[in-house]
């Protein structure tokens, strides 16, 4: 059998199977019409009932409130526990001495470039050299640990800029 024909046989198979011609739409039935309003002979108004006659209700006393003390002072609530890393007395020492260390090398480094002509990019790093100084002195008393990485990295950013000076 040669393409065209086969081509047109499949076409013809596929559009006469039924599958689109036979489809039909789904019945719906109609939507019935609404009763008509049934017309009801006019009502006799009814009698009106006797009076009844009104009472006032009878509300009880409201009870003076009791003279009001002054509350006691709430106790202050006690601080949140700090995270950090439990030191023995050695460490602690040992972290001490290094975050001395560091800080003095940063701030002799600083001192030494106060009186040089910086770059903008120079005066970034420096700034950023102050930055990590004041952030280790204010962690210091609470996490030692924070404190000497701040106090490190400011010593080796102060290093690093005092060498590209150079």
């Amino acid at each position: 059998m040669k393409l065209p024909h086969l081509l047109v046989t499949i076409i013809l198979a596929t559009g006469l199977s039924g599958c689109w011609l036979g489809r039909k739409k789904p019945m719906v039935p109609p939507v019935p019409p609404p009763p008509p309003a049934a017309s009801a002979p006019a009502a006799l108004p009814a009698p009106d009932p006797p009076p009844v006659p009104v009472k006032k209700p009878v509300v009880p006393p409201t009870p003076k409130p009791a003279p009001s003390r002054p509350l006691p002072p709430a106790p202050a609530p006690a601080p949140a526990p700090q995270l950090g890393e439990l030191l023995t007395p050695g460490r602690r020492q040992q972290y001490e001495q290094d975050f001395t260390r560091s800080v003095t090398q940063a701030r002799a480094v600083l001192s030494q470039l106060s009186g040089r002509k910086l770059t903008a990019g120079d005066q970034q790093a420096v700034g950023r050299v102050g930055t990590f100084l004041q952030q280790a002195e204010q962690v210091k008393g609470n996490d030692l640990v924070t404190a000497l990485q701040l106090a490190k990295r400011a010593e080796v950013l102060a290093q690093d800029l005092l060498k590209s000076l150079k």
